[in-house]
Protein backbone atom coordinates (compact mmCIF):
# COMPACT_ATOMS: atom_id res chain seq x y z
CA UNK A 1 0.00 0.00 0.00
CA UNK A 2 2.86 2.26 0.67
CA UNK A 3 4.41 1.70 -3.15
CA UNK A 4 0.70 2.40 -3.98
CA UNK A 5 0.35 5.65 -2.48
CA UNK A 6 3.83 6.61 -3.45
CA UNK A 7 3.04 6.08 -7.23
CA UNK A 8 -0.25 8.01 -7.09
CA UNK A 9 1.21 10.99 -5.52
CA UNK A 10 -0.51 10.24 -2.10
CA UNK A 11 0.53 10.60 1.05
CA UNK A 12 -0.20 9.69 4.99
CA UNK A 13 -0.58 12.74 6.97
CA UNK A 14 -1.15 10.70 10.54
CA UNK A 15 -1.33 7.25 11.88
CA UNK A 16 -2.15 6.17 14.91
CA UNK A 17 -1.51 2.21 15.79
CA UNK A 18 -2.66 2.75 19.18
CA UNK A 19 -6.19 3.27 19.29
CA UNK A 20 -8.53 3.12 22.66
CA UNK A 21 -12.36 3.60 22.40
CA UNK A 22 -13.56 6.58 24.83
CA UNK A 23 -16.86 7.18 24.12
CA UNK A 24 -19.29 4.83 21.69
CA UNK A 25 -20.15 1.24 20.69
CA UNK A 26 -17.09 -0.06 18.60
CA UNK A 27 -14.16 -0.70 20.19
CA UNK A 28 -11.45 1.08 17.84
CA UNK A 29 -7.77 -0.41 17.50
CA UNK A 30 -6.21 1.68 15.04
CA UNK A 31 -6.36 4.99 12.92
CA UNK A 32 -5.10 6.77 10.37
CA UNK A 33 -5.46 9.71 7.94
CA UNK A 34 -4.18 9.69 4.27
CA UNK A 35 -4.23 12.22 1.50
CA UNK A 36 -4.78 12.06 -2.24
CA UNK A 37 -4.59 14.18 -4.80
CA UNK A 38 -7.85 14.44 -5.81
CA UNK A 39 -11.13 12.52 -5.26
CA UNK A 40 -10.84 11.03 -8.97
CA UNK A 41 -6.47 9.75 -8.03
CA UNK A 42 -8.68 8.19 -5.06
CA UNK A 43 -11.08 6.16 -7.64
CA UNK A 44 -8.74 5.23 -10.12
CA UNK A 45 -6.36 3.82 -7.47
CA UNK A 46 -9.23 1.92 -5.66
CA UNK A 47 -10.53 0.31 -8.75
CA UNK A 48 -7.20 -0.43 -9.56
CA UNK A 49 -5.71 -3.63 -10.58
CA UNK A 50 -2.83 -3.25 -8.06
CA UNK A 51 -5.38 -2.42 -5.00
CA UNK A 52 -7.08 -5.47 -6.03
CA UNK A 53 -4.11 -7.89 -5.65
CA UNK A 54 -2.92 -6.14 -2.56
CA UNK A 55 -6.36 -5.86 -0.83
CA UNK A 56 -6.70 -9.96 0.18
CA UNK A 57 -4.79 -8.98 3.82
CA UNK A 58 -6.48 -6.00 4.29
CA UNK A 59 -9.39 -8.18 4.43
CA UNK A 60 -8.64 -10.54 5.97
CA UNK A 61 -7.12 -7.78 8.70
CA UNK A 62 -10.11 -5.74 9.20
CA UNK A 63 -13.31 -6.60 11.71
CA UNK A 64 -14.95 -3.54 10.98
CA UNK A 65 -14.00 -0.05 9.66
CA UNK A 66 -14.88 3.41 8.90
CA UNK A 67 -13.54 5.04 5.94
CA UNK A 68 -14.64 8.71 5.89
CA UNK A 69 -13.92 11.38 3.36
CA UNK A 70 -12.66 14.46 5.34
CA UNK A 71 -11.66 18.02 3.31
CA UNK A 72 -7.98 18.52 4.02
CA UNK A 73 -6.89 20.68 6.21
CA UNK A 74 -4.83 20.80 9.50
CA UNK A 75 -6.54 23.60 12.13
CA UNK A 76 -4.56 27.36 11.08
CA UNK A 77 -1.40 27.21 13.27
CA UNK A 78 -1.14 23.85 14.54
CA UNK A 79 2.03 22.60 14.77
CA UNK A 80 1.87 18.79 15.78
CA UNK A 81 5.34 18.38 17.28
CA UNK A 82 4.29 21.12 19.93
CA UNK A 83 3.08 20.86 23.48
CA UNK A 84 0.98 22.81 25.27
CA UNK A 85 1.31 23.56 29.43
CA UNK A 86 -1.92 23.53 31.44
CA UNK A 87 -2.21 26.09 33.50
CA UNK A 88 -4.29 24.49 36.36
CA UNK A 89 -3.52 21.77 38.56
CA UNK A 90 -4.65 18.20 36.28
CA UNK A 91 -6.08 15.28 38.74
CA UNK A 92 -3.83 12.01 38.44
CA UNK A 93 -6.82 9.79 37.71
CA UNK A 94 -7.24 6.25 38.91
CA UNK A 95 -10.12 3.58 38.46
CA UNK A 96 -10.95 4.36 41.77
CA UNK A 97 -11.67 8.13 41.57
CA UNK A 98 -13.78 7.59 38.26
CA UNK A 99 -16.77 6.13 40.73
CA UNK A 100 -16.14 9.12 43.61
CA UNK A 101 -15.45 11.95 41.26
CA UNK A 102 -17.69 13.28 38.51
CA UNK A 103 -17.00 13.69 35.32
CA UNK A 104 -18.90 15.09 32.75
CA UNK A 105 -17.43 12.61 29.97
CA UNK A 106 -18.46 9.33 32.43
CA UNK A 107 -21.69 8.09 32.95
CA UNK A 108 -24.85 6.40 31.19
CA UNK A 109 -25.74 9.06 28.43
CA UNK A 110 -24.82 7.74 24.83
CA UNK A 111 -22.15 10.81 24.71
CA UNK A 112 -20.39 9.62 27.90
CA UNK A 113 -17.94 6.74 28.39
CA UNK A 114 -19.62 3.73 29.92
CA UNK A 115 -17.56 2.64 33.10
CA UNK A 116 -15.59 0.26 31.16
CA UNK A 117 -14.50 2.71 28.84
CA UNK A 118 -13.52 5.46 31.30
CA UNK A 119 -11.71 2.74 33.88
CA UNK A 120 -9.99 1.16 30.24
CA UNK A 121 -8.36 4.70 29.30
CA UNK A 122 -6.57 5.35 32.80
CA UNK A 123 -5.76 1.95 32.99
CA UNK A 124 -3.92 1.94 29.58
CA UNK A 125 -0.19 1.74 29.95
CA UNK A 126 0.20 2.58 26.10
CA UNK A 127 -1.49 6.13 27.02
CA UNK A 128 -0.55 6.93 30.20
CA UNK A 129 1.13 10.49 30.91
CA UNK A 130 1.62 10.91 27.39
CA UNK A 131 0.12 13.74 24.55
CA UNK A 132 -3.34 11.85 23.52
CA UNK A 133 -5.37 12.82 20.64
CA UNK A 134 -9.26 12.48 20.74
CA UNK A 135 -10.82 12.03 17.55
CA UNK A 136 -14.02 13.17 17.39
CA UNK A 137 -17.00 11.73 15.39
CA UNK A 138 -20.15 13.68 15.38
CA UNK A 139 -23.77 13.66 13.95
CA UNK A 140 -25.97 16.28 15.14
CA UNK A 141 -29.62 15.93 16.47
CA UNK A 142 -32.45 16.67 14.04
CA UNK A 143 -33.78 19.48 15.23
CA UNK A 144 -31.35 22.63 16.36
CA UNK A 145 -28.69 19.93 17.63
CA UNK A 146 -25.55 21.46 15.60
CA UNK A 147 -26.61 25.04 17.01
CA UNK A 148 -26.63 23.27 20.48
CA UNK A 149 -23.23 21.59 20.03
CA UNK A 150 -21.62 24.56 18.18
CA UNK A 151 -22.56 26.83 21.54
CA UNK A 152 -21.16 23.91 23.82
CA UNK A 153 -17.62 24.39 21.78
CA UNK A 154 -17.89 27.88 21.78
CA UNK A 155 -18.83 28.17 25.14
CA UNK A 156 -15.18 26.66 25.99
CA UNK A 157 -13.77 30.31 24.85
CA UNK A 158 -12.26 33.16 26.35
CA UNK A 159 -15.64 34.09 28.24
CA UNK A 160 -15.38 30.11 29.81
CA UNK A 161 -14.47 31.13 33.67
CA UNK A 162 -11.27 30.80 34.52
CA UNK A 163 -10.42 31.61 30.78
CA UNK A 164 -10.35 29.74 27.77
CA UNK A 165 -10.50 26.10 28.08
CA UNK A 166 -7.47 25.39 25.87
CA UNK A 167 -5.43 27.17 27.73
CA UNK A 168 -6.44 26.10 31.47
CA UNK A 169 -6.20 22.10 30.35
CA UNK A 170 -3.48 22.52 27.39
CA UNK A 171 -5.79 21.36 24.66
CA UNK A 172 -5.22 22.33 20.90
CA UNK A 173 -7.80 21.61 18.04
CA UNK A 174 -5.68 19.74 15.66
CA UNK A 175 -8.28 19.23 12.92
CA UNK A 176 -11.63 21.54 13.11
CA UNK A 177 -15.35 20.13 12.91
CA UNK A 178 -16.10 20.13 9.35
CA UNK A 179 -18.94 18.82 7.56
CA UNK A 180 -17.96 15.01 6.42
CA UNK A 181 -18.42 13.72 3.21
CA UNK A 182 -20.65 10.29 2.92
CA UNK A 183 -18.75 7.68 4.46
CA UNK A 184 -17.34 4.99 1.87
CA UNK A 185 -16.56 2.09 4.20
CA UNK A 186 -18.86 2.11 7.32
CA UNK A 187 -22.62 1.81 8.21
CA UNK A 188 -22.98 5.65 9.51
CA UNK A 189 -22.72 8.69 7.48
CA UNK A 190 -21.30 11.26 10.05
CA UNK A 191 -21.96 14.89 9.82
CA UNK A 192 -18.78 16.34 11.06
CA UNK A 193 -14.84 15.26 12.12
CA UNK A 194 -12.93 16.68 14.32
CA UNK A 195 -10.04 16.21 16.33
CA UNK A 196 -8.65 17.66 19.61
CA UNK A 197 -5.17 17.18 21.85
CA UNK A 198 -4.72 16.68 25.00
CA UNK A 199 -1.00 16.36 26.89
CA UNK A 200 -2.43 13.36 28.69
CA UNK A 201 -5.90 11.43 29.56
CA UNK A 202 -5.41 13.11 32.95
CA UNK A 203 -6.21 16.42 31.43
CA UNK A 204 -8.79 15.06 29.43
CA UNK A 205 -10.66 13.99 32.15
CA UNK A 206 -9.68 16.69 34.43
CA UNK A 207 -11.41 19.34 32.51
CA UNK A 208 -14.82 16.89 32.59
CA UNK A 209 -14.65 17.33 36.06
CA UNK A 210 -14.69 20.78 36.34
CA UNK A 211 -18.00 22.35 37.40
CA UNK A 212 -18.59 24.85 35.28
CA UNK A 213 -17.65 22.63 32.23
CA UNK A 214 -20.26 19.82 33.40
CA UNK A 215 -22.78 22.36 32.80
CA UNK A 216 -21.53 23.68 29.89
CA UNK A 217 -21.81 19.80 28.30
CA UNK A 218 -25.21 19.40 27.91
CA UNK A 219 -24.86 21.02 25.18
CA UNK A 220 -22.93 18.28 23.89
CA UNK A 221 -25.09 15.74 25.36
CA UNK A 222 -28.39 17.44 23.75
CA UNK A 223 -26.94 18.41 20.60
CA UNK A 224 -25.45 15.00 19.47
CA UNK A 225 -27.48 11.62 17.91
CA UNK A 226 -24.43 9.45 17.71
CA UNK A 227 -20.57 10.38 18.63
CA UNK A 228 -17.34 8.34 19.18
CA UNK A 229 -14.42 9.69 20.97
CA UNK A 230 -11.23 7.63 20.23
CA UNK A 231 -8.29 8.19 22.28
CA UNK A 232 -5.43 7.69 19.98
CA UNK A 233 -1.48 8.07 20.57
CA UNK A 234 -0.21 9.33 16.49
CA UNK A 235 2.67 9.38 14.54
CA UNK A 236 2.56 12.40 12.29
CA UNK A 237 5.44 11.93 9.25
Amino acid sequence: MQQILSDIGGRVVMQAPVAHTVIGESSWEAAAIIEYPSPQVFYEMATSTALEDAADQRRAAFRDQFLIPIPVGWFRGFDPGETVNARCDIRHWTPQDLGQVETAFVGGHHTQATDSQAQGLVSDERLAGKPVWMLNLLNYEPDGGKARHDAYVEGGGNDFPGGNLGRQYGIRLAYPGRRAFPTLIGATDWDSVAIATYPSPDHFLSMGANTDFIALHEGRKTGLAETYIVAMQPIVP
